[in-house]
């Protein structure tokens, strides 16, 4: 019986089945590799982007989200707020309860905070208990002194999910765009001095920015 030879002008059927399947299983491979090389690339992203503990906007994303809303036409829609944030007797909770009920309560505060603002609103974790707040088309002392409340009696509230009813007080410190300064580090540097205002009032308020400080 004489060999059967292979016309490659004219391969069998079950050949091209076999480069069929193979051409798939190569295809699929390189989907697979693909879609893990997209995966870790959008990991790395949320690492070098957002807080790991709370999941917020972490200090790098809030920089770039301030630099970017600094307008140089300064039309009145283009004002907002910055707010420092510090929690009052997080210390005390974090050495007395343990790390592990520090970090719950952190949680709790970024969960309560991002309810309270606005969805085009910004807030974002800078690192320990300092919280910080873009918020936008937000002007005049009324408007400020509102939204600050809301989010000062949101904070007030006993954190349960530890097990625990712990209490944790916040000192909000605010800097209008542009009244209150007209670059990053005045606005910055004004909400900072605001907040240690709010500090100095006895915490569980807040303080707009006046030159007085």
């Amino acid at each position: 019986m004489e060999p059967s030879v292979v016309d490659p002008q004219h391969p069998s059927s079950d050949l091209l089945n076999s480069l069929l399947l193979k051409y798939a299983e190569d295809l699929r491979v390189l989907m697979e590799r693909q879609r893990t090389l997209e995966s870790r690339t959008e990991n790395l992203d949320r690492m070098a982007h957002y807080d790991l503990l709370t999941g917020l906007p972490n200090r790098q994303l809030f920089m770039e989200r301030l630099t970017g809303m600094m307008k140089p036409s300064r039309r009145p829609e283009d004002a907002f707020t910055l707010m420092f944030i510090d929690l009052d007797g997080f210390k005390q909770i974090n050495d007395s309860e343990g790390h592990h009920i520090g970090d719950c309560v952190l949680q709790t505060v970024a969960r309560r905070l991002t309810a309270s603002i606005r969805e085009s609103d910004t807030v974002a974790r800078l690192g320990g208990d300092e919280f910080v707040v873009i918020a936008r088309a937000l002007s005049g002392d009324e408007n400020i002194a509102a939204f600050c409340a809301k989010a000062i009696g949101a904070l007030s509230e006993p954190i349960t999910d530890t097990g625990k009813s712990l209490l944790v007080g916040s000192s909000f410190g605010c800097a209008e765009y542009p009244r209150h300064g007209e670059d990053e580090v005045t606005l910055l540097a004004h909400a900072d001095a605001a907040m240690y205002c709010a500090k100095a009032a006895g915490g569980n308020t807040f303080c707009v920015y006046s030159r007085a400080m």
